[in-house]
């Protein structure tokens, strides 16, 4: 199961204590990793040259229903394209509020996999729907 960065916490609670305005993402972009901290720093993440791209999804009800005992999963599949490159060892999944070299971009959850998972030229990545799982630490 996944956690919020220190950068979602604080704006959770800045929304919640003093009524300070969250704007919400219209669009969210999953994204791949080594390793992901609570400061939202990306270690690992594959590069373009090898055919990696982050997944732009829409943030609506459709792609994340309603939350759970406390957890979010994704409502729909998320697919990666086609490894064109080796991507390296990939432990964790995340979610931004901006794409690969857009400025101000903030990782807003992430989630460790179960099970470290190996990403070679030809492979594709995907979750299906109810598998990518985060909450609100």
């Amino acid at each position: 199961m996944g956690a919020a960065t220190n950068y979602l916490e604080n704006k959770i609670l800045d929304h919640i204590l003093g009524r300070v305005t969250y704007t919400v993402p219209e669009t969210l972009y999953i994204g791949l990793a080594t390793s992901v901290d609570d400061e939202g720093n990306i270690v690992g993440e594959p590069s373009s040259e090898a055919g990696y791209a982050r997944v732009e999804v829409p943030n609506n009800t459709t792609n994340f229903p309603n939350a759970v005992n406390g957890t979010k999963s994704n409502g729909t599949p998320i697919e990666f394209p086609e490894a064109t490159g080796d991507w390296g060892t990939i432990n964790y999944t995340f979610i931004a509020d901006g794409d690969i070299g857009y400025e101000n971009t903030n990782v807003l959850l992430y989630s460790q996999l179960t099970v470290p998972k190996v990403i070679s030229a030809g492979d594709t990545v995907s979750f299906l729907a109810g598998k990518l799982t985060y909450s609100v630490d």
